[in-house]
């Protein structure tokens, strides 16, 4: 490449550059011009119009749009090309626009450009070159930056000047107008208000309330002229303000939910506009309560939807689960404790925990702008797991005062998990103090409906062999099922059995023994005052016709009196049968005095039969007939009976204070020698020099009170003995008192004295004395028991000897009377032997009353079988007065039979007085009763030997008896109904023996006692001389089962399945009270069970205790 050419590319680049620089004057004129133009006319009409927030943000943003668009494209664009930066104008765009302006060289110049662009290409460039050379040497004189004329410039100065002035004045002269409109322009989003001679002054700093809270705006206006009234515009329209003073104008903006734009107004001038802002408020848009209660509880699991109330039971694991809106945090504050929610997802917060205290709690929600204070309180009632209750009743087995059952009711809120019962047993010292001797629990079992578990339990107290002065303690406890603390327990009050001590029982033994002597002795007078009123009703109602209401009350009131009088007896025997069932149990007396006591106790059992109580039955009912003639005679007949009882009721006052003397007599001869034994014991103590000198005293002066209750008791003897009515010989022992009272004096002077050798000796001499005084006193008591024995026994002898002549002379008189016609003279003979038979009756019957009172083993039935003979000896002689023979032997044979009645009771008394006699006697015996399961076989071969006899008996009595054969038949007949009546009640000892029930005892001890009301029948027709075919058949069949017995204990015995019926084995049968109240108690329960399980604890609870009270 030459020079020339290089000089005319720089030529041309030249041209380019000016091209450029030109284009950018002109840029900057149009941007005078047009933004200029721009500036002044926006901020001209925004100072003078104050435009709205939209036309001054479309005049600032066009403004800048269309001048940033002119600065680049007229300015920035040509200044980047004038530096050759970018795309810059090439040389062939340059060659034609300057051939434009010099149209001589465009061809020139473009053919200059395309020859050296193809020169490279060509081998030969000398040619081309030399063309270029000459083309550039042609137009090299031409000026190329001619073609463009800054000059023409000057056209636009027109448009730019005049915008550039006016901005200048304004200036300096009015700058204000530009700053004022180019601040709002600027500010485009903010209301401006127009000049006005006042303006608004907004006091709330900052503009924000809480969401859905109330929002006072407060404004102020300053100025020197206020307007009367100020709007407030917002989109939901104009709202006129409070004027609170001349100056001050307020608005409340209602539960503000969202942001609120508005603008002031007031006499036509705006404010700017305002935004209140609300800030978001923390709430609980929804929550549930998830209770989970305790498994132990049995309740089922709850949830508690928009509350937050709860009654719960301690223990319960609560699981809260809100659902919020605009909250970051939710905390829950139980009393001065704070919990916070953990966060389960954007709007929900969950918090769980195990309730054991209650109360109220609140729930506080927070966010970045603020902590809520309006916070949601609840209240939380905890229950506490109740301690079980228990309750237990008890009912004590009437026949055994130490076997006590018991029915229980135990109930917890929840459920019992067990119950048990303690018992704790205690023996007394000799210092009187307690000592544990026993302690044990047992496991009761229960039945469970709901909450409630009822038990019943049997104690029974025979097992500890208790003595006198033991106690046992002993009390119920049952435990709930808590499954938080663990089970608690509750216990019954402690219950206690205290058997008196030897001292205490025999205080109550001689309190309740005065109290049945009181009440004998009261009984007694009131009955012969019943019988006084009787006999004094009979004798008015036989002046009488007829009987009125008067003589009807008169009777009722007797009937009364004798109910009354039954009542007395019955409670009599009550007290009697609880005193010896006392002393048998704790005192064991002396088998003898115990027979004695159990013969008195079945003299009160049949003091009032049967046959008593209907005859005041039917004299009751005849007298709501008013039936004169008939209640005469139920009177009479009730005289009778309380004639009987009378002298029943004198003869038992008088065994039991014989009773009473024998038994005070054996306890003071106890005493007496236990006392010798102490004193004896003693004296050898103090013979020991080491022996404690004060304790021996101690034990002398109590040895000293005792002897001395003793004198006591023996002054008590001796007035007990002059109250019978036939003293014994109790003998004078005032001399031996004396001498053993000096001896004891003595000894507690030589003690006292510190001579304990001379003690012992004096200690010796009185115990001594004491053990002969009881020896004496012992022999003396059996020496009176054998004597009178052996009286009874021959009395016994004379009045059998005596019955057996007068129902012999009777049956003669039966006899005779049948040959006799009514208009012989010898029946007035017969009348009068009549006669004299009732007198020598009457002899017997006051030797039989006054040896009943000294013989216990006599019944009661004897005494009234003897009243019945004298009642049919009463009727046989008004018969034979009124010529009734017929009805008169009637009367005859009922005696005859009320003697052999008589003979044969009181011939069992006096083998039972020999059997008695023989076993106090050492080396004699008496043959025995039959009796014992080894005597069935000889019972057998008895009872055949005495069929055989009555077989022949009755052969003989129906060929009729022969002179002077009658007696002895008589005899024979009495023989067999004796031997007949030892072997009903050796059969019914056996049976008594073997028990009941349903094992091989009980059925064999049923048959034997059916065989002995078969035996019973039979002897009664023996006496009765009645020897049937019946009579025999019945004979066989009792000798047929027998030998089936007989065979039957063979092979029980054989078997060996006899079991033993001691206590312990017992079944206890319970009361029949008792038995009814379980079996509606049970019914109870059984209903309880039909509660629906879905009831609320509270109502639950309601029904429980509804049933807990028995349904009422």
């Amino acid at each position: 490449m030459s020079g020339n050419y290089t000089y005319l590319i720089n030529r041309l680049d030249a041209f380019i550059r000016k091209f450029y620089l030109n284009q950018v004057i002109r840029g900057v004129l149009w941007l005078v011009a047009v933004a200029g133009s721009m500036y002044l006319v926006f901020s001209l009409l925004e100072y003078y119009l104050y435009l709205s927030p939209a036309i001054r943000k479309l005049f600032f943003y066009g403004f800048l749009v269309i001048s940033t668009a002119l600065l680049a494209g007229g300015i920035i664009l040509p200044l980047i090309r004038y530096f050759r930066l970018g795309k810059v104008m090439n040389y062939q765009t340059a060659s034609s626009i300057i051939g434009s302006h010099f149209p001589e060289v465009e061809d020139r110049l473009l053919n200059i450009l395309q020859l050296e662009h193809q020169s490279p290409g060509v081998a030969d460039r000398s040619l081309i070159e030399a063309s270029v050379e000459q083309k550039i040497r042609q137009i090299k004189p031409v000026p190329f930056l001619r073609a463009i004329d800054l000059r023409k410039n000057k056209k636009y100065l027109p448009y730019a000047l005049p915008p550039l002035a006016v901005l200048f004045f304004l200036l300096f002269a009015a700058p204000n107008i530009l700053r004022d409109s180019n601040y709002r322009l600027i500010n485009n989003n903010e209301v401006f208000e127009r000049a006005a001679p006042f303006h608004f002054m907004i006091s709330n700093d900052p503009l924000e309330v809480i969401q859905y809270q109330d929002f006072e705006l407060v404004v102020h206006l300053e100025g020197s002229v206020l307007p009367e009234a100020v709007a407030v515009e917002t989109a939901a329209g104009s709202f006129p303000m409070t004027r609170t003073a001349p100056d001050t104008y307020t608005y409340v903006f209602r539960k503000v939910p969202d942001a609120t734009d508005f603008h002031l107004l007031a006499n036509g001038y705006p404010s700017s506009t305002y935004t209140l802002r609300v800030i978001p408020r923390p709430v609980v848009k929804t929550f549930r309560v998830e209770l989970d209660y305790p498994d132990y509880t049995g309740r089922r699991n709850e949830v508690l939807d928009n509350t937050g109330d709860m009654s719960i039971p301690e223990g319960t694991s609560v699981r809260w689960v809100f659902s919020t809106e605009a909250a970051d945090s939710v905390e829950l504050f139980f009393g001065e404790n704070k919990q916070t929610a953990q966060r389960d997802t954007r709007d929900r917060f969950v918090l769980e925990k195990t309730i054991h205290d209650g109360g109220s709690y609140a729930i506080g929600l927070a966010n970045t702008y603020m902590y809520s204070n309006d916070t949601l309180r609840y209240w939380m009632q905890v229950i506490p797991d109740a301690y079980p209750k228990i309750s237990v009743e008890a009912a004590t087995d009437s026949s055994d005062h130490k076997y006590v059952f018991f029915l229980g009711n135990a109930s917890d809120d929840y459920g019992i998990s067990r119950t048990a019962f303690h018992y704790t047993l205690e023996k007394q010292d000799e210092q009187g103090h307690y000592r544990e001797s026993d302690t044990g629990t047992d496991k009761v079992p229960f039945t469970r409906a709901g909450n409630q578990a009822a038990f019943t339990y049997a104690f029974d107290m025979n097992r500890f062999a208790l003595q006198p002065g033991d106690r046992i303690t002993y009390y119920f406890e049952t435990w709930d099922n808590d499954g938080v603390h663990g089970p608690k327990a509750t216990r019954t009050g402690v219950m206690q059995f205290a058997v008196p001590t030897l001292d205490e029982l025999k205080d109550t033994r001689d309190a309740n023994n005065d109290a049945v002597e009181e009440g004998l002795e009261k009984v007694l007078d009131e009955l012969q005052d019943i019988r006084k009123d009787t006999r004094d009703l009979q004798e008015k109602f036989i002046q009488k016709k007829d009987l009125n209401w008067e003589d009807k009350k008169n009777v009722e009131d007797l009937l009364k009196r004798q109910n009354q009088l039954q009542e007395q007896l019955n409670q009599l025997q009550e007290n009697f049968q609880k005193n010896l069932d006392m002393q048998q149990e704790y005192m064991q007396p002396e088998q003898q005095i115990l027979e004695k006591q159990q013969q008195l106790q079945e003299l009160f059992e049949e003091v009032m039969d049967e046959e008593m109580k209907q005859l005041y039955e039917e004299l009751q009912k005849l007298l709501e007939e008013l039936s004169r003639e008939e209640s005469l005679q139920e009177m009479e007949q009730m005289d009778l009976n309380n004639k009987e009882l009378e002298n029943e009721l004198d003869r038992m006052l008088e065994l039991f204070k014989q009773l009473q003397l024998e038994q005070q007599m054996q306890e003071t001869i106890d005493e007496l020698n236990e006392l010798a034994e102490e004193q004896l014991e003693l004296s050898e103590e103090s013979k020991d020099k080491q022996s404690d000198v004060m304790d021996n005293i101690d034990k002398q002066e109590d040895i000293n009170k005792q002897f001395e209750e003793i004198s006591k008791d023996l002054e008590k003897l001796q007035e007990m003995n002059e109250d019978l009515e036939n003293p014994k010989e109790m003998g004078d022992s005032e001399q031996q008192q004396q001498e053993i009272s000096e001896h004891l004096e003595q000894s507690m002077e030589q003690l006292q004295n510190n001579k304990q050798k001379q003690a012992s000796e004096q200690q010796q001499q009185a115990g001594e004395k004491m053990q002969q005084m009881a020896q004496q006193m012992q022999d003396q008591m059996q020496q009176q028991q054998q004597e009178q024995q052996q009286e009874d026994m021959r009395a016994l002898s004379q009045l059998l000897d005596n019955l057996l002549k007068l129902s012999l002379d009777q049956e003669d008189l039966i006899y005779e009377l049948q040959q006799t016609k009514a208009a012989n003279p010898r029946y007035v003979e017969l009348m009068n032997e009549q006669q004299r038979i009732k007198e020598d009756t009457r002899m017997v019957e006051d030797s039989l009353l006054a040896l009943s009172k000294r013989v216990p083993d006599i019944s009661s039935f004897v005494l009234r079988e003897m009243a019945a003979v004298n009642k049919n000896l009463g009727g046989s002689l008004d018969a034979l007065h009124e010529r009734g023979t017929n009805q008169a032997n009637v009367y005859q044979q009922y005696t005859m039979t009320g003697y052999n009645n008589l003979a044969l009771m009181l011939d069992e008394v006096l083998q039972q007085l020999q059997q008695q006699m023989a076993q106090s006697m050492p080396g004699s015996q008496m043959c025995q009763k039959p009796g014992g399961s080894s005597e069935l076989p000889s019972m057998s071969e008895m009872q055949k030997q005495l069929n055989e006899q009555l077989q022949q008996m009755k052969g003989q009595m129906s060929q009729g008896p022969k002179p002077g054969e009658r007696q002895g038949m008589s005899q024979q007949l009495a023989q067999m109904a004796q031997q007949q009546a030892a072997l009903r009640e050796a059969l019914q000892q056996l049976a008594d023996e073997l028990g009941g029930g349903n094992t091989e005892d009980g059925k064999l001890a049923k048959e034997l006692r059916e065989i002995a009301d078969q035996m019973d029948k039979t002897e009664e027709d023996i006496v009765n001389k009645r020897l049937t075919e019946e009579t025999l058949k019945r004979q066989e069949e009792i000798l047929t089962r027998l030998l089936e017995a007989q065979d039957a204990d063979r092979q029980r015995k054989t078997d060996n399945e006899r079991q033993s019926n001691t206590a312990d084995a017992q079944q206890r049968e319970m009361p029949p009270a008792l038995e009814e109240y379980l079996r509606k108690r049970q019914a109870e329960l059984d209903q309880y069970k039909t509660v629906a399980p879905e009831l609320k604890p509270y109502y639950k609870q309601l029904v429980e205790e509804y049933f807990r009270n028995g349904g009422w």
